[in-house]
């Protein structure tokens, strides 16, 4: 069985064009943008990328880890789906940048 979410990259044009209602006109350049930029550069190479199942949201706050900062165990699959592997690389890269972001590393013992 395959699903998909809208924030699966291969929704992007699709989820674009819902959101084009609720932006402000300021950001619809921007999303314009965007959206010729995945048609352009991203959609024509989407059929050559490996898929297969994915977590969709593997972050630090999904993972386990052990004394050693090791990790033992991912948590909340309610994201996971059918999708381009490299996909998850890109999710956790974006939650790395965040982290980076706003300066608050969120690796902490509990």
């Amino acid at each position: 069985m395959k699903w998909t979410w809208d924030w699966d990259l291969r929704q992007a044009t699709r989820v674009a064009g819902d959101l084009r209602t609720y932006l402000p006109s300021s950001r619809l350049t921007l999303c314009d943008a965007a959206v010729r930029y995945l048609a352009q550069h991203f959609y024509p190479v989407l059929p050559q990328l490996r898929e297969g199942m994915i977590h969709g949201d593997l972050n630090d706050t999904n993972l386990l880890f052990n004394a050693e900062r090791q990790v033992v165990g991912v948590l909340d699959f309610q994201d996971a789906l059918h999708g381009c592997s490299v996909f998850e690389l890109g999710i956790c890269a974006g939650y790395f940048a965040i982290s980076a972001w706003t300066g608050s590393p969120r690796l902490e013992p509990v």
